[in-house]
C-alpha cells in the first residue's frame, strides 16, 4: 500500500509535520516543519528534534550552516564510525577548503545542487586539484545525507553535481581512443603501383589509394552507393 503523503517538493511526494519548537520573547510560536516519506518518519525526526532540543544538542534560534553543523557532526558522530587516520583527512579537508569559503556560511536548507557545483567550480579555477575536490565532494556529501535524514534540510544537493575531471585521466581517455594509423609513404605507393601495374588488382589499388577507404569498406560497396553523375570521364 502507497504511504500518505501531503506535500510534493521537487517532483517527490513527503509528508510534511509542523512543531512548536520554542516561543518568542513576545510569545509568539516558534514553528518548524518536518520531511519524512510518510507520517511516522515525519513525526519520528520531529521526536527526535525536540528530544536534542530538549537535552540542549540543538538551539532553536541558530542558523544552520555548514561551518555551525558540519564540525558538530564530524566530531560527535563521524568519529565515532571511522578510522583515527580518516577522521584526521576529514577534519583537514573542512578547515582548509570548505570552512574559508562562503558557502559554509549559507543556511544548509536554502542550498541547491547549483550553489555546489559552483563552488567545486571555484574550487577548480582557484587550481585545487580534482583529487582534493573529489575528497571535498565526499565528505560533504556524506554531511547533507546525515543533514537530511534528521531533517535539516529536504534534499541532499550534492547528489548531481559534476565533478572535474583530472587532466591525467583526461589525457588518458585520449590516449585510449585515438586510432594508430598507418600510411605508405611516397616511395612506397609508387612501388605499390609499380607491383600491380597492368594486373586485375590495378583499379582497385588506385581506389583505395584514392579514397583511403578499407579493405572492408571498398569489398562491402554496391551499385546504389555510386552516383554516376559525379563521374567524369
Amino acid at each position: 500500500m502507497a504511504r500518505k503523503t501531503n506535500i510534493e517538493v521537487n517532483g517527490k511526494n513527503y509528508y510534511r509535520v509542523t512543531r512548536t519548537i520554542g516561543h518568542r520573547a513576545d510569545g509568539r510560536a516558534i514553528r518548524k516543519q518536518f520531511y519524512g516519506t510518510g507520517i511516522n518518519e515525519a513525526n519520528a525526526k520531529a521526536d527526535e528534534y525536540i528530544k536534542n532540543l530538549k537535552m540542549g544538542l540543538l538551539n532553536n534560534n541558530q542558523l544552520y550552516t555548514i561551518n555551525t553543523l558540519l564540525p558538530k557532526w564530524l566530531f560527535d558522530v563521524k568519529k565515532n564510525e571511522v578510522k583515527a587516520s580518516s577522521f584526521e583527512a576529514y577534519e583537514s579537508i573542512f578547515r582548509n577548503y570548505i570552512k574559508p569559503f562562503l558557502i559554509a556560511d549559507l543556511p544548509i536548507n536554502d542550498l541547491k545542487t547549483l550553489k555546489v557545483q559552483e563552488f567545486y567550480n571555484k574550487l577548480s579555477k582557484d587550481n585545487i586539484s580534482p583529487n582534493t575536490i573529489k575528497k571535498v565532494h565526499k565528505l560533504l556529501r556524506q554531511f547533507f545525507s546525515y543533514s537530511e535524514r534528521e531533517g535539516y534540510i529536504i534534499k541532499n544537493p550534492c547528489i548531481n553535481v559534476a565533478l572535474p575531471k583530472d587532466k591525467k585521466e583526461i589525457e588518458n581517455i585520449i590516449t585510449e581512443r585515438k586510432t594508430k594509423f598507418q600510411y605508405f609513404s611516397e616511395d612506397e605507393i609508387k612501388q605499390l603501383l609499380q607491383l600491380f601495374k597492368n594486373t586485375r588488382y590495378e583499379n582497385i589499388i588506385k581506389f583505395a589509394l584514392g579514397t583511403g577507404m578499407r579493405k572492408g569498406e571498398i569489398l562491402g560497396l554496391q551499385w546504389q552507393d555510386i552516383d554516376l553523375s559525379l563521374i567524369h570521364i
